[in-house]
């Protein structure tokens, strides 16, 4: 199943055992699963538990030490990749929770115990393409870029040594009125012209929107709020059967549009539509025109 399981740092709110059940229940459904940096359990204990493709998520800190200390647990667990994002220069000023004196920040964070988790050390407003050079090198294992939303962009990362474009607006939670990840997915797929692959995330809530996604051409997509929900109404088994249920979705509209396989997807599958203020005939709500 083209699905992966996206990096969520305060995952532990909808499950006591956090990534470690998402990764298990990734292992059911024979998909990948990230593990974010300020995720818990560790990452350690995650790649025991399970064997399930793990990938993990890096937030870049200001001292290199600290960044290559990271990626070498990553490297001895027997993660598979790295994730560097790059969408959140300082973290977003999200009302909802201040409004509601929710702090999320304010938990434990195993992989980073005794690292300041102030903007300034984990959200690097200062990163560049030369960080993205040095991780790289760094590391065995492929680096896929997170945060991408610009063709411009994600031909630089992929110059830089990216093995991977990962296209997300960070849940829309970092920067209002910014484009949904559908808008911008094709202008970069094709800067990125065939070199490396492309992933893709945001408000992938059912099989139809999968699929949407594979046909303006990301190879996977990932899920994060739709995780979280099926961890909180059942725990594993809630996420299995959320996985389960988006599997048959993804089959059942395959056979409905006439395809076997997702690689016969394409852009012709896809008909635009209008925002209702670029309508032609603005309609009242018993459906009569209006002036």
């Amino acid at each position: 199943m083209p699905v992966m399981l996206a990096p969520v740092g305060s995952i532990a709110l909808f499950d006591p055992d956090g990534a470690l059940t998402c990764a298990r229940a990734a292992e059911k459904a024979g998909i990948a699963a990230f593990v974010g940096t300020v995720s818990s359990p560790s990452l350690e204990v995650v790649s025991a538990g399970c064997d399930a493709p793990l990938f993990f998520q890096l937030y870049l800190t200001d001292v290199r030490q600290r960044t290559e200390a990271l990626v070498r647990r990553a490297e001895d667990a027997g993660y598979k990749g790295i994730c560097l994002t790059v969408d959140s220069a300082v973290y977003g000023r999200r009302e909802r929770d201040i409004h509601n004196r929710f702090r999320p920040r304010e938990r434990e964070k195993p992989n980073v115990a005794g690292i300041s988790t102030k903007d300034s050390d984990l959200f690097r407003a200062g990163a560049s393409w030369e960080d993205l050079e040095w991780l790289c090198e760094a590391t065995q294992l492929p680096v896929m870029v997170k945060g991408i939303m610009n063709p411009d962009d994600a031909a630089l990362a992929v110059a830089h040594g990216a093995s991977a474009i990962y296209v997300s607006n960070h849940g829309g939670r970092q920067l209002d009125h910014n484009a949904a990840t559908l808008e911008v997915l094709p202008e970069i797929v094709a800067a990125v012209a065939g070199r490396v692959e492309v992933l893709a995330d945001g408000g992938v809530m059912r099989g139809t929107d999968v699929l949407k996604m594979l046909a303006l051409g990301a190879r996977a997509v990932l899920i994060g709020r739709l995780m979280a929900w099926g961890l909180a109404a059942g725990g594993e088994s809630g996420l299995v059967r959320a996985l389960e249920i988006l599997r048959e979705e993804i089959l059942v509209n395959m056979a409905n549009v006439g395809v076997s396989t997702v690689h016969d997807l394409s852009p012709d599958f896809l008909r635009p539509t209008l925002p209702p203020l670029q309508q032609p005939w603005p309609i009242n709500l018993r459906g009569n025109a209006t002036v």
